[in-house]
């Protein structure tokens, strides 16, 4: 999409270095002014906005999945993510240290690690997707028998050159007994890269 071309590398590296140092810094100076972002029901509210438009997305396709509103909604839920989580481990730490033994620190580690688990699992895949999307680019090819083609098209219209040629050769179906629905497709095409040529 077209915002997502101003995000691409390097940029997106920027952007994401520029969020963590954010959230490092906002976790490590003033924890009353920032527990309204890392609150529970900040979490939640933005996790309903987050599927209602993605809800609405799949039901309109108005490409509210790649608007400014979505990138804020995801930045948003990866600032409160990122507070709860170094919160979590400040005050778990803070904790550990008060205690005598170390199989006591132990199992307080132990116990606070499902949280840290669960939100870190959840804060890395939003992350990954939110600022990797942006050099990812989506298309269809046309394919025809014995045809060899480059050129990809994406959901605009517009086309995508590839760094190759692919070329179909064979296109079979196979059905169930009742001889009208299809079990299996199976395709062959060619890819002929520079200098060589590779059979799928």
């Amino acid at each position: 999409t077209d915002h997502y071309m101003n995000l691409s590398f390097p940029i997106s590296l920027l952007l994401a270095l520029t969020l963590l140092i954010i959230i490092a810094l906002c976790s490590y100076s003033s924890w009353n002014k920032m527990s309204i972002c890392r609150h529970p029901l900040t979490a939640a509210v933005l996790l309903v906005l987050f599927a209602i438009v993605n809800g609405i997305e799949g039901t309109w396709a108005l490409g509210l999945q790649h608007s400014w509103t979505m990138n804020v909604i995801v930045v948003l839920l990866l600032f409160s993510l990122g507070l709860a989580i170094t919160h979590k481990v400040q005050k778990t730490a803070s904790k550990a240290l008060c205690l005598p033994t170390r199989k006591e620190r132990a199992q307080l580690w132990l116990r606070k690690m499902p949280f840290l688990l669960l939100h870190s699992g959840a804060f890395l895949v939003l992350f990954g997707g939110f600022f990797g999307a942006p050099d990812k680019e989506d298309g269809q090819v046309l394919l025809e028998y014995g045809k060899p083609t480059h050129i990809a098209y994406q959901a605009n219209g517009e086309m995508l050159p590839l760094p190759f040629d692919i070329q179909i050769d064979t296109f079979y179906i196979n059905y169930y007994p009742d001889g009208r629905s299809p079990k299996q497709f199976t395709t062959r095409f060619t890819i002929h890269e520079i200098g060589e040529t590779v059979d799928e």
